[in-house]
Protein backbone atom coordinates (compact mmCIF):
# COMPACT_ATOMS: atom_id res chain seq x y z
CA UNK A 1 0.00 0.00 0.00
CA UNK A 2 2.68 2.18 0.92
CA UNK A 3 4.36 1.50 -2.69
CA UNK A 4 1.20 2.61 -4.54
CA UNK A 5 1.32 6.01 -2.58
CA UNK A 6 4.94 6.23 -3.41
CA UNK A 7 4.55 5.21 -7.10
CA UNK A 8 0.79 7.65 -7.31
CA UNK A 9 3.13 11.06 -6.01
CA UNK A 10 5.91 10.44 -7.95
CA UNK A 11 3.57 10.09 -11.51
CA UNK A 12 1.68 13.26 -10.29
CA UNK A 13 5.28 14.84 -9.72
CA UNK A 14 6.38 13.79 -13.02
CA UNK A 15 3.07 15.44 -14.95
CA UNK A 16 3.46 18.25 -13.24
CA UNK A 17 7.27 18.72 -14.39
CA UNK A 18 5.69 17.30 -18.01
CA UNK A 19 2.59 20.35 -17.95
CA UNK A 20 4.86 22.84 -17.02
CA UNK A 21 7.68 22.57 -19.22
CA UNK A 22 5.34 21.85 -22.36
CA UNK A 23 3.62 25.37 -21.56
CA UNK A 24 6.73 27.35 -21.09
CA UNK A 25 8.30 25.04 -24.49
CA UNK A 26 4.66 26.35 -26.24
CA UNK A 27 5.33 30.02 -25.04
CA UNK A 28 8.75 30.31 -26.39
CA UNK A 29 7.29 30.90 -29.58
CA UNK A 30 5.24 33.71 -28.88
CA UNK A 31 8.29 35.68 -27.80
CA UNK A 32 9.37 38.24 -30.32
CA UNK A 33 12.77 37.00 -31.83
CA UNK A 34 14.33 38.34 -35.13
CA UNK A 35 17.62 38.37 -36.59
CA UNK A 36 19.54 40.44 -39.35
CA UNK A 37 22.45 40.38 -41.63
CA UNK A 38 24.07 42.64 -44.44
CA UNK A 39 25.43 41.24 -47.55
CA UNK A 40 27.81 43.09 -50.19
CA UNK A 41 26.15 43.42 -53.36
CA UNK A 42 28.68 45.74 -55.46
CA UNK A 43 31.02 48.06 -53.79
CA UNK A 44 29.68 50.05 -50.96
CA UNK A 45 26.35 48.77 -52.43
CA UNK A 46 24.63 46.62 -49.08
CA UNK A 47 21.73 44.39 -49.02
CA UNK A 48 20.22 43.54 -45.28
CA UNK A 49 17.85 40.95 -44.86
CA UNK A 50 15.57 41.09 -41.19
CA UNK A 51 14.12 37.55 -39.75
CA UNK A 52 11.26 37.33 -37.53
CA UNK A 53 12.00 33.92 -35.97
CA UNK A 54 8.77 33.69 -33.64
CA UNK A 55 5.25 33.05 -34.42
CA UNK A 56 3.92 37.17 -33.89
CA UNK A 57 3.64 39.46 -35.70
CA UNK A 58 6.33 41.83 -35.64
CA UNK A 59 7.64 45.71 -36.15
CA UNK A 60 11.48 47.02 -35.64
CA UNK A 61 12.77 49.87 -36.88
CA UNK A 62 16.76 50.11 -37.79
CA UNK A 63 19.37 53.03 -37.90
CA UNK A 64 22.57 53.35 -39.64
CA UNK A 65 25.69 55.74 -38.38
CA UNK A 66 28.66 55.87 -39.67
CA UNK A 67 31.65 57.07 -37.60
CA UNK A 68 34.44 58.41 -39.83
CA UNK A 69 37.56 60.61 -39.83
CA UNK A 70 35.17 63.58 -41.31
CA UNK A 71 32.24 63.26 -38.54
CA UNK A 72 29.44 61.02 -38.36
CA UNK A 73 26.99 60.08 -41.64
CA UNK A 74 23.59 58.46 -41.18
CA UNK A 75 20.11 58.12 -42.98
CA UNK A 76 17.64 60.72 -41.61
CA UNK A 77 14.79 59.03 -42.89
CA UNK A 78 13.14 55.88 -44.32
CA UNK A 79 13.70 51.95 -42.97
CA UNK A 80 17.48 52.79 -42.38
CA UNK A 81 16.52 56.16 -40.56
CA UNK A 82 14.62 55.08 -37.28
CA UNK A 83 11.46 55.85 -39.10
CA UNK A 84 9.80 53.63 -41.45
CA UNK A 85 8.83 50.21 -39.55
CA UNK A 86 9.56 46.84 -40.64
CA UNK A 87 6.31 44.64 -40.48
CA UNK A 88 7.34 41.31 -40.49
CA UNK A 89 4.71 38.42 -40.04
CA UNK A 90 5.53 35.42 -38.42
CA UNK A 91 8.48 33.43 -39.95
CA UNK A 92 8.81 36.20 -42.88
CA UNK A 93 11.76 37.57 -44.03
CA UNK A 94 12.46 40.73 -45.09
CA UNK A 95 14.81 42.04 -47.82
CA UNK A 96 16.17 45.71 -48.18
CA UNK A 97 19.38 47.47 -49.81
CA UNK A 98 21.69 50.87 -49.06
CA UNK A 99 24.35 52.23 -50.54
CA UNK A 100 26.72 53.80 -47.92
CA UNK A 101 27.78 56.59 -50.02
CA UNK A 102 24.34 57.67 -49.53
CA UNK A 103 24.77 58.88 -45.38
CA UNK A 104 24.58 62.57 -44.65
CA UNK A 105 25.89 64.58 -42.60
CA UNK A 106 24.78 67.37 -40.90
CA UNK A 107 25.63 69.96 -43.50
CA UNK A 108 23.82 67.50 -45.87
CA UNK A 109 27.07 66.24 -47.64
CA UNK A 110 26.70 62.59 -48.86
CA UNK A 111 29.24 60.43 -47.36
CA UNK A 112 29.97 59.98 -51.18
CA UNK A 113 31.45 62.97 -51.82
CA UNK A 114 33.35 62.98 -48.74
CA UNK A 115 34.86 59.60 -49.75
CA UNK A 116 35.78 61.17 -53.29
CA UNK A 117 37.65 63.70 -51.78
CA UNK A 118 40.00 61.24 -50.45
CA UNK A 119 39.44 62.51 -46.75
CA UNK A 120 38.25 59.30 -45.76
CA UNK A 121 40.12 56.09 -46.37
CA UNK A 122 37.83 53.86 -44.52
CA UNK A 123 35.10 53.88 -41.91
CA UNK A 124 33.04 51.66 -38.87
CA UNK A 125 29.30 51.80 -39.42
CA UNK A 126 26.76 50.52 -37.10
CA UNK A 127 23.16 49.18 -37.50
CA UNK A 128 20.74 49.41 -34.61
CA UNK A 129 18.24 47.66 -34.35
CA UNK A 130 15.18 47.74 -32.15
CA UNK A 131 11.77 45.92 -32.50
CA UNK A 132 9.09 44.73 -30.26
CA UNK A 133 5.46 42.33 -31.02
CA UNK A 134 3.51 44.41 -32.67
CA UNK A 135 2.57 47.66 -31.46
CA UNK A 136 2.91 46.34 -27.97
CA UNK A 137 5.27 45.64 -25.27
CA UNK A 138 8.33 47.24 -24.51
CA UNK A 139 11.12 47.87 -27.18
CA UNK A 140 13.90 45.00 -27.63
CA UNK A 141 17.12 46.32 -28.46
CA UNK A 142 20.10 44.02 -29.20
CA UNK A 143 23.58 44.52 -29.09
CA UNK A 144 24.55 46.90 -32.09
CA UNK A 145 25.99 45.09 -35.31
CA UNK A 146 29.48 47.11 -36.73
CA UNK A 147 31.42 47.07 -39.71
CA UNK A 148 34.11 48.68 -41.41
CA UNK A 149 34.23 49.40 -44.77
CA UNK A 150 37.48 50.32 -46.95
CA UNK A 151 36.49 52.55 -49.81
CA UNK A 152 39.96 52.48 -51.39
CA UNK A 153 39.40 48.58 -51.59
CA UNK A 154 35.68 48.53 -51.60
CA UNK A 155 36.19 45.89 -48.69
CA UNK A 156 33.37 45.23 -45.98
CA UNK A 157 33.78 43.13 -42.92
CA UNK A 158 32.32 42.53 -39.89
CA UNK A 159 33.79 44.06 -37.09
CA UNK A 160 34.52 42.11 -34.47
Amino acid sequence: MGGDLAISFLTFVALLFYAYYTRRIAKEGYIPLISMTIKQINKSHLQFYIRNHSKVEIESFGKIKADTSEGVFEFNTGFYGDESPWILQPFMEGIGHFDLKDLLDKQKKTLGESAKSGKIEHMQFVFYLKYRKFREGKWKKPQPQKWIYNFKTNAFWLDV
